[in-house]
């Protein structure tokens, strides 16, 4: 499915497929330029992310290897090849932290009484321009396993649906990676539209609350203006004041010299 990624001054990249072939189109304003043809051997499985400052996808290739481009010549592909009765599958790219990491799945055709054997999947993280070396690799029951990557805060969870069964994996910060956890308590729905109020009403409140304090504000401004008025129209009537006082002991003093 291709995905539009937005850039300033209302542009944008598009990745998407032709049979064998990964298209780019660059969208200017309403208008989308012409195609460009950027892989000419696309099997299966278009994903692509935004990673310092351009983009990287990866696919499956027509030898059923995995590989990761960039939009940037000078980027060397990274090519991963499956092994003897290997199938590589669902590649996913995630940048996070200033990190490109990369998901996906092995099959492998173990021999069995029937004809056609039976496939064991096994789930993959690693830095592909870092190091060979995967972050982790989590065995899978599933014959035909889904997963999903999910960014929360800082940290990265995993998703894994296999016979049934919703399992995650925890992705620290540091990219430390957790074993596979079974979700036992899925969100009860009823329990998530309660929450969900829950949370509007608290908004609600914040947003009355919000409108209270400039309320408050706006008279304390006028109040500190009025006084302000008031203070310089005391402060008048003191000099005032005291300018009579002055003249009225002027009369005085003129007054107790003929009194003699």
């Amino acid at each position: 499915m291709a995905q539009l990624h937005e850039t300033i001054e209302d542009r944008g990249l598009l990745l998407y497929t032709s049979k064998k072939q990964i298209l780019l189109r660059q969208k200017n304003g309403t208008l989308f330029l012409q195609p460009k043809v950027v892989a000419v051997d696309y099997q299966s499985d278009l994903a692509d992310v935004e990673y310092n400052s351009t983009l990287y996808y990866s696919y499956i290739n027509e030898d059923g290897a995995l590989l990761i481009r960039s939009l940037l010549s000078e980027v060397i592909p990274y090519k991963l090849e499956a092994g003897q009765g290997q199938t590589i599958t669902k590649p996913l790219l995630v940048s996070r932290k200033g990190k490109l990491l990369l998901f996906f799945l092995i099959g492998e055709t173990k021999q069995s009484t029937s004809l056609t054997g039976n496939t064991e999947y096994t789930l993959y993280c690693l830095l592909p321009y870092e190091d060979a070396k995967p972050l982790g690799k989590w065995q899978l029951d599933s014959t035909s396993p889904a997963y999903q990557v999910v960014g929360v805060d800082n940290d990265l969870y995993v998703f894994i649906v296999q016979n049934g069964n919703l399992q995650f994996l925890h992705l620290s910060e540091e990219l430390q990676v957790e074993t596979l956890h079974l979700c036992t308590h899925l969100p009860d729905p009823s329990a998530l539209e309660e929450r969900d109020k829950t949370i509007q009403m608290q908004q609600s409140q914040i947003l009355s609350l919000q409108t209270q304090m400039k309320d408050l504000q706006a008279l304390l401004e006028k109040k500190q203006k009025e006084c302000s008025y008031y203070q310089t129209q005391l402060d008048s009537a003191i000099i005032q004041y005291n300018e009579l006082m002055e003249v009225a002991q002027k009369y005085k003093d003129e007054v107790m010299k003929y009194s003699y």
